[in-house]
């Protein structure tokens, strides 16, 4: 009777984990190319962030937030909290946030040599 009652517990969990990773507040068939310059890396769980400042259309300076996957997920392709810092250069691309947010899920990120 334990183990049924785990079971039905972790059954009615599974559609809120679901939800908070669903794709629908961003556009999957997008894919933009951004550069700009690091102004936050942070290296932590759930998910990794990198604040970019670029430049929009309209010729403003504005900062994009770009999500990441773990940082487990990430140190098994060769990332490290030291990967990035403040001030480096990066062209990158996220897939973009349905409503126009300045966030988005970071496909690529190449970091520029001076």
């Amino acid at each position: 009777m334990r183990q049924f009652s785990v079971f039905l517990l972790v059954a009615a969990l599974c559609p809120f984990a679901l939800a908070h990773h669903a794709e629908v507040g961003i556009d999957t068939n997008t894919l933009v190319e951004v550069e700009g310059t690091v102004r936050e890396f942070s290296w932590r769980n759930p998910h990794v962030y990198i604040v970019v400042e670029t430049v929009n259309e309209s010729g403003e300076r504005v900062e994009f937030t770009v999500q990441t996957s773990s940082t487990l997920t990430m140190t098994r392709v060769g990332w490290t909290s030291d990967s990035l810092s403040v001030g480096d250069r990066v062209n990158y691309s996220p897939i973009r946030h349905r409503m126009g947010a300045l966030t988005g899920y970071c496909v690529r990120l190449k970091k520029k040599v001076a």
